[in-house]
């Protein structure tokens, strides 16, 4: 390899190296963190619509937001540390410190955010908690991200509109999300081909840090989906499923708006981008929302009427989980393709097309709950 294709190796290196992290710290923490919950008797009990045979320790939350933000944090302290003369970075990562400081506000804005939904989550998965309290932290989250910045490019008439459709986005997503967890290794699967899909238009874009936290989102639901596949041997809980689907949201609306040289992608792109990136919740959530309004029923109201649940009625829980994580990885690729100028999206399209037949083709077992 020339010296000069080094940089470029390293800085493609880094984002993939915060998967890797992420995938140990996840995959490590979180059955320790099961069984401890398991003694506190901080479980989901079956009962009622859950159709699991016995209690499941919660877990998988706490070890995916370990698993995300802790890679990132050590990033962030690096590149401080370098710019303050105290710590060396080879020359390809020093470069980048300088941009990861100038991003550090959006994305402490985004992990602030979903740490925050994800002590929510964890106090209503021990006690419960009304949909007031929930949706208040929700709003307050996403507001706090739209104020640093990370916001849908849509002009609708003006900055405060374009923040208020940019709440709204977040605050849906992250319900629809919470949605999608209601079987084994559904929305880990989800959330691992979305945030791959995030990853790889941040690259695209040159957005490395963004990528970088998306590849760490990814790689740590990696590690919770090895816990979490059927049968499920903990859950993620409103914890993690608040946690997931809140980043998942604001990194999509980040990674597909502005580059960090401060150029744009196409305006339609900024709200196309998002929607496909997280294709599957969004629209099991409009479906679940429009058909229970139809019917005169709270859309907050738990119910068997997921895109999910029909599917299992039909083919069994085990293929209805694996078509929706093939249709996540399909729809991330339909993403790539919007910035297809140049060779990488091309490339990322064709890994995640992949990952869609591989889901499909792979797993023997399924559970719902």
């Amino acid at each position: 390899m020339a010296p000069d294709d080094e940089p470029t190796l390293m800085t493609a290196l880094a984002p993939p190296l915060a998967a890797l992290l992420a995938f140990a710290i996840a995959v490590a923490t979180a059955p320790r963190l099961a069984r401890r919950n398991a003694r506190r008797g901080h479980v989901d009990r079956p009962g009622g619509r859950k159709t699991q045979a016995d209690a499941v320790p919660f877990g998988g939350g706490t070890a995916l937001w370990l698993g995300t933000l802790v890679p990132g944090l050590l990033a962030l302290l690096a590149a401080g540390l370098h710019e303050a003369g105290v710590l060396p970075l080879p020359a390809a990562l020093a470069e980048h410190a300088p941009g990861a400081l100038r991003a550090a506000p959006q994305l402490l804005a985004i992990a602030g955010g979903a740490l925050l939904l994800a002590l929510v989550g964890r106090r209503d998965d021990a006690r419960g908690l009304p949909i007031a309290p929930r949706l208040l932290a929700q709003f307050a989250a996403a507001g706090l991200v739209a104020a640093s910045g990370t916001r849908l490019g849509l002009y609708l008439g003006g900055e405060a509109a374009g923040i208020a459709v940019t709440i709204v986005f977040i605050v849906f997503l992250t319900n629809a999300f919470n949605f999608i967890d209601n079987m084994d290794g559904l929305a880990a699967g989800v959330g691992l081909a979305s945030s791959l899909g995030i990853a790889a238009v941040g690259l695209a874009d040159g957005q490395l840090f963004a990528a970088a936290f998306a590849f760490a989102l990814a790689g740590a639901f990696g590690g919770i989906l090895v816990h979490n596949a059927a049968p499920a041997r903990l859950y993620l809980g409103d914890e993690g499923s608040g946690f997931g689907g809140f980043a998942l949201a604001a990194a999509a609306i980040l990674v597909s708006y502005r580059s960090e040289s401060g150029g744009t992608t196409p305006v339609a792109y900024t709200f196309l981008a998002p929607a496909l990136l997280l294709g599957v919740p969004l629209a099991d959530g409009l479906f679940v929302c429009t058909s229970r309004l139809a019917r005169g029923i709270s859309p907050w109201t738990a119910g068997r009427d997921h895109l999910s649940h029909r599917l299992a009625e039909r083919s069994g829980p085990r293929v209805g989980v694996r078509r929706l994580v093939a249709a996540a990885f399909a729809a991330a690729a339909a993403a790539q393709l919007l910035y297809a100028r140049a060779g990488l999206p091309l490339l990322a399209a064709l890994a995640l097309a992949a990952g869609a037949v591989l889901a499909l083709r792979l797993g023997r077992r399924g559970g719902a709950r």
